[in-house]
């Protein structure tokens, strides 16, 4: 089951890549937010073998997905270095490179998976309105990412995250208002 809602206008998406948040790029579009929640039914023989008897609440993760107009290369390729699988389309990875996540490795939250945060309502080059508020994911990963031109000169990022709980079990919170 999922709870999918989009946030319109102008959202600031920021990294930590170690040394505190910095602006990773701007969408002009907003940023959909869709909130799984896992649950599996527990099945007896009390009401029959179809109906369950108790549901098992499995906990919660969410997907970001955000369309970046204006953004900074660098934290870009960073995001997108942890997410190389493989050297090429189709191509096993290289067992002997150690800058890839080989198949079967496990993303641990102090490896593989950044903060991020998403604020609504201020490009901080162009306007110097205040922030509207925004999300704080503490354990995402770039699981997608799509990269066109629009144009002779422009890039698009289509950016998508998949955050899951931190090591306390938060899983969000929510920033300023």
């Amino acid at each position: 089951m999922a709870t999918q809602f989009h946030v319109n206008g102008l959202a600031t998406l920021q990294a930590d890549f170690g040394a505190g948040f910095n602006d990773v790029g701007y969408s002009q579009d907003g940023v959909t937010i869709e909130l799984h929640y896992e649950t599996d039914d527990v099945h007896t023989d009390k009401w029959g073998s179809k109906m369950p008897e108790d549901v098992m609440d499995l906990g919660q993760w969410a997907t970001v997905k955000m369309q970046l107009i204006k953004y900074d290369t660098a934290s870009i390729e960073q995001l997108e270095n942890r997410l190389q699988v493989t050297t090429a389309p189709g191509k096993q990875p290289n067992v002997n490179d150690s800058n890839l996540i080989m198949i079967g490795t496990l993303m641990g939250q102090c490896d593989y998976m950044t903060p991020i945060k998403i604020l609504r309502g201020r490009n901080v080059g162009c306007e110097q309105t205040p922030l509207e508020g925004g999300w704080q994911f503490n354990a995402a990963y770039l699981a997608d990412v799509d990269s066109f031109k629009v144009g002779t000169r422009v890039t698009i990022h289509d950016l998508t995250f998949r955050c899951l709980p931190d090591g306390s079990g938060i899983l969000y919170s929510i920033l300023g208002s």
